[in-house]
Parts: structure tokens; C-alpha cells; sequence
């Protein structure tokens, strides 16, 4: 006997309340509006500091980052968690001179994933995707960075431990003697890897429905279908975007880049092609998923309406026979007969067997 497939639990998408792009609508360009999910933790920003003798690390308040010292032989990491307050937007962005359109991106956490590049300054801008193993529910986060010479800007939308690896290699002396464009490389590397938990989480969602619907389709499986295609909208979205993004990194156009990260951004940009022919690969094998589907549900109905021809024809004959013999005529020599009730049943089986024989002949059933 045949065990089941166990059915897994489709992926699907966090719905949470969002701020829409139509509440722009009528305000002048460079306003500083925030777009995208109702987050309630509250703003904060984590400075750290690192060279070849020493690393610090601290939360300060708003007043100190203005007050900020960020030359010397230091590289700055300024992290803020939280884009829904406008006013630490606007006064980071005074603090080092980024423009107002660019600060409109950062709020917009509806952006799609992309990079420019300033005199002075890189702009950066991409998804993180959050996956919890738990309740299967994948949520995205706006991500963007501010790249200088001896600086770095980070704005997430709500405080994640992604990066606690990275601290911990900077605490260890790991940094020390890495410039800022490697920081924004490590920090870009931590956000693609977590692609691949939900690929394959994905791929091993779709390998076991196309099991499970073969052995038996059942309406459960259309909403799975469904939820998966939602989740792979999502991930073309923000990934599709983000490989043209790095490929400009990688291009090195700007002396902000160092020739020795290039190779870095290299590696990156081969991560998000592999990533991308994977979504397009899990795309199509989704799509196949409906046909079969759909197939498997036809041929089960195919199956049960051949049963059902096959005992409605079966019993045709025999209907006939008991008919015929339920008319009440006078003069029906067959009616005398003292054997005749066993004799009509033997013939109607033997009706019954020729018919077999032909249909099991014929391949029918």
C-alpha cells in the first residue's frame, strides 16, 4: 500500500496595513512621506566605528549624530532602524548633504531595488526578504544605503539581528583594514543569502504538490498553486531589479568603488543571476503545477464517467431482456417454461460476460 505525500504548507505572503503611494498624491516632489507598512517600533540609530586599532559600538540620539565627527582615518557606520518618523530622515539627510528626492526613496519602502551614483556618494537601494520558518509567512523590508568615502548609511524599516554577524567580525578585527565599499558589500551579501532560504523552502514546496497532485488533486492544492505564484510576483520583484542594480556597482564608474572590491560585487552580481534563473526555473514548474492539476483533476473525472458508461452499458441488455419478459402478453411460449426464470438469468449473464470480454479487449477498462 502506497503512503500519502504529506502535504506541506504553501508559502504565502505577511498581509500587513499600508500606507499607499496615492498619499503623495498633490504634495511637491521631495516630500518627505512615508510609504509602505504601520511599523510601531520606535526609531533608533546604532553608530559604529572602526579602524585598524580599535571598534566602537553605541546607540546615540539624534542630537549626536548631527554633531558627528566623520573624518579622520575612521570608517563611520551610521544605522537607523525605522523609517516613519520624517524628521530623523531630514536631519540625517542635512547632516550629509543627500538630496531630497533621495531621502523620498528611502521613505518609500515601495521603491523598487536600484542604485545612483553622486560626486560625492552612492545611493542604494533594495528589498531584504524575512522568512519565518514557522508560520511560512514571507515578509519584505526596504533596505538602503549611502555609500561615502569613509562612511556608510543604513536605513532599514524595523530593527533585524542581519547584521549581528558582521558586528562580530568587526569586533574580532576582521575590518580593520577593509574601506567603506567593503562594509556596503558585506552588508548587501547578508541581505542576498537570505534569498536562498526561501528558494529553497520554495523549490521543496513545489517538487512535494507536484507529488501530491498526481496522487490525488484535491481543491487545496489550486489555493496552494495560487499562493505560490503570489510569492514568486514578490521575489521577481524585488530581485529582478536588483541584478541590473549590482551589475552598475560592479562597473566601477566611481572611485567610491576600490578595485579590489570590485571583484566582490562580481561575486554578488553572479549570486543574483543565479538567484534570478532559479525564480524563473520555480515560475515555470508553478505554472506546470495548474496544467497538472487540472490534468490530473480531468483524468480522475474521465476514470469515474468510464465506470459509470461501463455499468450504464452493462446493464442495457439486461434491462432489455427484463423488459421484454415484463410484458404481459398471452402468448409467450417462454412464460411456461418450467426452467424458465434460471434460463433467463443464465443468459443475461452470459450477456454480461461477452461484454466484459469486449470493453477488457478493447482497453476500456
Amino acid at each position: 500500500m502506497r503512503v500519502p505525500t504529506p502535504r506541506i504548507p504553501s508559502l504565502r505572503i505577511k498581509r500587513k496595513p499600508y500606507y499607499r503611494q496615492s498619499a503623495k498624491s498633490g504634495l511637491p516632489p521631495g516630500t518627505l512621506v512615508h510609504i509602505g507598512a504601520e511599523r510601531e517600533e520606535p526609531v533608533t540609530i546604532t553608530y559604529v566605528r572602526y579602524n585598524e586599532t580599535e571598534f566602537t559600538r553605541e546607540e546615540i540620539t539624534l542630537e549626536q549624530l548631527e554633531e558627528l565627527k566623520t573624518d579622520g582615518g575612521s570608517i563611520h557606520w551610521i544605522n537607523v532602524d525605522g523609517l516613519t518618523n520624517p524628521d530623523v530622515i531630514a536631519r540625517t539627510g542635512e547632516k550629509f548633504n543627500l538630496p531630497h528626492l533621495m531621502l523620498e526613496d528611502i521613505m518609500n519602502t515601495e521603491h523598487i531595488p536600484k542604485v545612483e551614483v553622486f560626486r560625492d556618494f552612492i545611493f542604494f537601494t533594495l528589498k531584504a526578504l524575512h522568512f519565518n520558518t514557522n508560520s511560512l509567512e514571507l515578509d519584505t523590508e526596504q533596505v538602503s544605503f549611502v555609500l561615502g568615502r569613509n562612511y556608510v548609511l543604513s536605513f532599514q524599516e524595523r530593527p533585524e539581528n542581519v547584521y549581528e554577524g558582521i558586528l562580530r567580525r568587526m569586533e574580532e578585527g576582521k575590518f580593520k583594514n577593509r574601506p567603506a565599499d567593503f562594509l556596503v558589500y558585506r552588508l548587501c551579501d547578508v541581505i542576498v543569502d537570505s534569498y536562498y532560504q526561501v528558494l529553497e523552502h520554495l523549490e521543496e514546496n513545489i517538487d512535494v504538490s507536484e507529488e501530491a497532485i498526481f496522487e490525488r488533486p484535491v481543491p487545496s492544492q489550486l489555493q496552494d498553486i495560487q499562493s505560490l505564484k503570489r510569492v514568486l510576483l514578490v521575489l521577481r520583484k524585488s530581485i529582478y531589479p536588483l541584478r541590473e542594480a549590482i551589475n552598475q556597482l560592479q562597473k566601477r564608474d566611481n572611485d567610491l568603488i576600490h578595485a579590489e572590491t570590485v571583484q566582490y560585487f562580481k561575486d554578488l552580481y553572479d549570486h543574483t543571476v543565479h538567484i534570478v534563473e532559479a525564480i524563473e526555473t520555480a515560475r515555470d514548474l508553478n505554472s506546470g503545477l495548474k496544467d497538472i492539476y487540472l490534468s490530473s483533476l480531468s483524468n480522475k473525472m474521465n476514470r469515474v464517467m468510464q465506470v459509470l458508461t461501463i455499468i450504464s452499458t452493462v446493464f442495457i441488455p439486461l434491462s432489455f431482456i427484463t423488459g421484454l419478459y415484463g410484458m404481459n402478453f398471452d402468448h409467450m411460449p417462454e412464460l411456461h417454461w418450467q426452467n424458465g426464470y434460471f434460463g433467463i438469468l443464465a443468459i443475461m449473464f452470459a450477456v454480461t460476460m461477452v461484454q466484459l470480454y469486449f470493453f477488457r479487449r478493447k482497453g476500456w477498462f
